[in-house]
């Protein structure tokens, strides 16, 4: 079903290369080679990361939310509050799965410079932009650092795609 679902996104890449890559000004050369060198090391801290922060929040998602809900019933406002806090960090949980999930998937073949690679960092910052859509909807005051965060990860993964093959 994943494999699915990836494939579906193929068809946004060349819109996306045709905006980040062709019209948008280049990265210079030694920038891009720098953080082509660095990414696979960079894709191993952000999985420890993710992983520690997935297991972290377990005891939120299972206990924090229902203890915040029990003492917070006379109060309607701190209620919703507590539910938009419990539904953020539902959404970070399932999709930090994913991630780690695209993350081990592309840990080999970054290694080696594959576009397979490349392919599997893609669907990682699309399933950002699903995740930024989600989150606006509980928090529309982040609009602009959603649209900074997207705008500068596709920057940054279509300035160096010509270093895969």
């Amino acid at each position: 079903m994943m494999k699915k679902i990836l494939k579906n996104f193929d068809s946004l890449e060349p819109k996306f290369e045709e905006l980040f890559l062709k019209k948008a000004p280049k990265l210079p050369k030694e920038i891009a080679q720098i953080l082509v060198s660095l990414l696979y090391y960079l894709l191993i801290l952000f999985i420890i990361l993710t992983v520690i922060s997935i297991f972290t929040s377990i005891p939120t998602l299972l206990f924090g939310a229902t203890y915040q809900t029990m003492f917070n019933f006379y109060l309607p406002t701190q209620a919703y509050n507590t539910s938009r806090i419990f539904l953020t960090l539902l959404i970070n949980f399932v999709f930090s799965i994913i991630y780690v999930y695209l993350s081990f998937k592309a840990l080999s073949p970054i290694k080696e410079r594959k576009m397979a690679g490349w392919k599997y960092l893609f669907y990682m910052n699309i399933f950002s932009l699903f995740q930024s859509a989600l989150l606006f909807i509980l928090n529309p005051f982040s609009f602009f650092s959603y649209l900074l965060g997207f705008l500068l990860a596709f920057y940054l993964l279509f300035q160096i795609k010509p270093y895969f093959k």
